[in-house]
């Protein structure tokens, strides 16, 4: 199976592993090299397989080719998991829209945001975004990320024949025996109150130096976003949300028609602690779940988040065939690293751009010694990273000769 950028693909089975899950069959995953960034295909036996995240935003491959997501898709049955919108989860996704492939899955799931009202996440993330987009420009890196934020519901509508915005301890809906773990409904007001307190802030400086008539636009532009947004999030979660494709088209051109005003606008300096917040705050609610207990799916949480979900939903220590770790590699909470036994293999995505962030570490090697997998083919070749990466390298890099890899 030829695979895009010259990667080659991992694949790992992981059998039955004794009476706990004799009803759940052969898990498969298949993973894209696809430099920094995560396009991962998990099917459970013969039942329906399921894309999670499709992007990456690696600026060392030279030859991107425009097909590796299609190249994941096996059947119109399949579902799409978007874990959040970053760029390096995310812009697989909006290629499928650019082509316009209307309707390839059988249903999308996004992480569900909350609209009853004006202090809700949904507002209070769409406020932040639009400051965002107005501070450092829709071109910019962060600006870039508001944009797929504010984009995604239309664009995983217009992929899917059903969308659904799921939360944690709301099964997702799919044949698969899986369970959603973060983000709880818990968090939201938590999470809300602190993007409150960053547009306080911004709007503080907005006021002092006499920009009452930007403040205003603002807020009369995210409004108009939020209006659009809140159509793909149904009142709670994991209910099912069909919308027109053309009414996902006009979305899109109608966000981008507001982000286009945004970038207009004359923002003070001094704002850049908003697009820190913005960044943390997206991955913070992203997703996180199981299938079956035999794989752990690990997003691009903080470690404060992860052990928030070690503590909620891990009662006793978790034993996993494999775990995909956090943020590259990058992350690991040390109460849910204490939570986790027996865990056979450690799945790494990512690419030479995973130096900006430190690389994976070593709290990942010491889970499973003897099976560290990534998705770099040549991790030899990139700068060192800052705290190491695992006790011996030929552990941590990407081996062509494991293009086909069982865990027994």
């Amino acid at each position: 199976m030829p695979l895009s950028w010259g990667a080659v693909m991992q694949k790992m089975k992981c059998p039955n592993r004794g009476r706990h899950h004799r009803t759940h069959g052969d898990l498969e995953i298949d993973v894209w090299n696809v430099g920094h960034g995560e396009a991962i295909r998990i099917r459970f036996g013969s039942r329906l397989a399921v894309i999670r995240d499709c992007g990456h935003s690696d600026s060392n491959v030279t030859k991107p080719a425009a097909d590796y997501p299609l190249q994941m898709i096996v059947s119109n049955r399949m579902h799409a998991v978007l874990s959040h919108a970053h760029t390096d989860h995310f812009n697989g996704f909006k290629l499928l829209y650019e082509k316009k492939r209307s309707r390839i899955f059988h249903t999308a799931f996004i992480p569900w945001l909350d609209w009853r009202d004006a202090n809700a996440l949904g507002w209070q993330m769409t406020i932040l975004t639009a400051y965002v987009i107005a501070y450092e420009g829709s071109d910019s890196t962060y600006g870039v990320q508001g944009k797929n934020w504010l984009t995604a519901g239309p664009i995983m509508a217009y992929l899917s024949k059903n969308l659904r915005g799921v939360a944690a301890l709301y099964r997702p809906r799919w044949p698969l025996p899986s369970k959603v773990l973060w983000p709880p409904p818990q968090t939201w007001k938590k999470t809300s109150e602190s993007i409150s307190r960053a547009i306080s802030a911004i709007e503080s400086r907005l006021r002092t130096n006499g920009q009452s008539v930007v403040l205003s636009s603002v807020r009369t532009i995210a409004a108009g976003l939020a209006h659009i947004n809140m159509k793909y999030h149904s009142r709670t979660p994991n209910k099912a949300n069909t919308i027109s494709l053309a009414v996902c088209d006009r979305d899109v051109k109608l966000i981008t028609d507001h982000i286009n005003q945004l970038t207009r606008l004359k923002m003070p300096k001094g704002l850049s602690f908003a697009r820190v917040v913005h960044d943390k705050e997206l991955d913070n609610h992203s997703l996180v779940f199981e299938i079956a207990s035999e794989a752990l799916f690990l997003s691009d949480l903080h470690e404060g988040p992860m052990n928030d979900m070690a503590a909620r939903y891990f009662p006793l220590p978790k034993d996993y065939a494999l775990v995909k770790s956090a943020h590259h590699g990058n992350r690991l909470g040390g109460l849910l690293k204490k939570k986790l036994r027996n865990i056979r293999g450690v799945l790494h995505c990512c690419g030479s751009a995973n130096g900006n962030y430190g690389g994976p570490n070593l709290t990942y090697s010491e889970l499973a010694p003897e099976c560290i997998i990534r998705t770099d083919l040549h991790a030899e070749e990139e700068r060192p990273y800052s705290n190491g990466c695992c006790a011996s390298r030929s552990r941590c890099r990407f081996d062509a000769a494991m293009a086909t890899f069982a865990m027994e």
